[in-house]
């Protein structure tokens, strides 16, 4: 029969190591996000500068800006000089780029995070499927459709409809694939294009957690490519998670929070959605729950 040994003090000290760093580790993610805050990445592009000049620029406490960029240089992102300037790493310049332009330059992640989403929403898509009508509709436009589950769900349910899966055009070939293996090719043309520029003519545009990935402005542009080139009796149906009232907003308010860290774009509450969609130059004429946490606001041109 044997027994467990006691750690030895080495053994002990290691233990309590890495504990710490478990405990601590928050600490890392915290300094990031700060010095994104700050700007440091686009302060440093073109040189060095001290922490008094980074403050300055950015109305922030000189001591504490210091403080962080001091941690800053333990983490890699920062060198520093004997003068005291300091200097952006090539790590730090990772943080200067927006999360699709990252994703538009590595195609091989873009189709994995494509793949991903589409994994991670195939119950939102086949919930959201099932209350979009498109009864009447002859071309349905999915808009950042990614590998075009919502599209080739909305075909499967109407013979007589064809589509598009309109996204970047890193991403396109996993759509082509995807439509060509569910036997949906004859009815579906695989395009891509910027929805900042311009979107295909449709009768029916669907946007499966687009807005939230942008800010204001960026949704108001791409609304208003939408009603620009629909066709007359044309709508617009938007499917994303709606914050409530204040005293009872929801998931959408926790996943709120993801979106502010990982892009520009926000959950919004069925209000600030009509002012978009006001800006745009379209009005809300229906919103569709479904049995999962998404609803379907529909819109038409005012």
């Amino acid at each position: 029969m044997t027994t467990e040994q006691e750690p030895g003090p080495t053994q002990a000290a290691d233990v309590y190591q890495q504990m710490s760093m478990m405990v601590t580790s928050h600490w890392i993610p915290q300094v990031v996000r700060a010095a994104v805050d700050l700007s440091l990445p686009d302060h440093l592009a073109e040189g060095g500068l001290t922490a008094d000049e980074v403050a300055q620029r950015e109305d922030s406490a000189s001591g504490t800006t210091f403080r962080l960029m001091r941690a800053c240089v333990v983490l890699g992102l920062l060198t520093v000089d004997t003068e005291g300037r300091f200097h952006g790493t090539s790590l730090l310049a990772t943080l200067g780029t927006d999360f699709f332009d990252y994703l538009a330059k590595h195609p091989s992640q873009a189709r994995d995070f494509s793949e991903g989403l589409t994994s991670t929403t195939s119950l939102w898509t086949s919930d959201a499927a099932k209350v979009i009508d498109t009864t009447g509709v002859k071309l349905v436009v999915d808009l950042g459709g990614a590998t075009g589950s919502l599209l080739h769900l909305l075909l499967e349910g109407n013979p007589s409809l064809r589509g598009i899966v309109f996204d970047r055009p890193n991403v396109i070939d996993g759509a082509a694939a995807e439509t060509a293996r569910k036997g949906l090719k004859d009815r579906t043309d695989v395009v891509g294009g910027d929805f900042f520029q311009s979107v295909p003519s449709a009768d029916l545009y669907v946007l499966k957690m687009i807005l939230h990935d942008w800010d204001d402005t960026s949704c108001i542009k791409i609304l208003t490519n939408c009603r620009n080139a629909m066709t007359p009796g044309g709508r617009i149906a938007v499917v994303e998670m709606i914050i409530g009232e204040l005293s009872d907003p929801g998931p959408a308010a926790l996943m709120d929070m993801n979106m502010l860290a990982a892009v520009p774009g926000q959950e919004r509450s069925l209000s600030e959605y009509d002012r978009l969609l006001s800006a745009a130059g379209l009005r809300r004429t229906a919103v569709l729950p479904t049995s999962s946490r998404q609803s379907v606001i529909e819109a038409v041109a005012r």
